[in-house]
């Protein structure tokens, strides 16, 4: 979701491994890029997109806080969790 920049970014990851290597390599121009955010330190897993949108949706209005505090409870060190789920 983020890295130990001030930036979090929330974001639904249909193809997960390909759009998170794209991000670590910033291999293309985006937010993630932009901001320097090169770490996986959250996710969720869903069986069914709607649920999935779903949540995303209710994330992106939480507070920078809240959001910090769900990282620290699953992730307190911040470790980059992208080399765990790699292929």
């Amino acid at each position: 979701m983020s890295c130990w920049s001030d930036q979090r970014y929330v974001r639904r990851l249909p193809a997960a491994f390909l759009i998170a290597s794209e991000h670590r390599t910033k291999a293309v121009e985006s937010f993630t890029s932009r901001y320097g955010i090169d770490k996986l330190v959250w996710f969720e897993i869903y069986d069914d997109a709607a649920m999935a949108i779903a949540r995303e949706k209710e994330l992106k209005k939480w507070r920078r806080d809240w959001k910090i505090r769900l990282i620290e409870e699953q992730n307190p060190g911040w470790v980059d969790l992208y080399p765990g789920i790699s292929i």
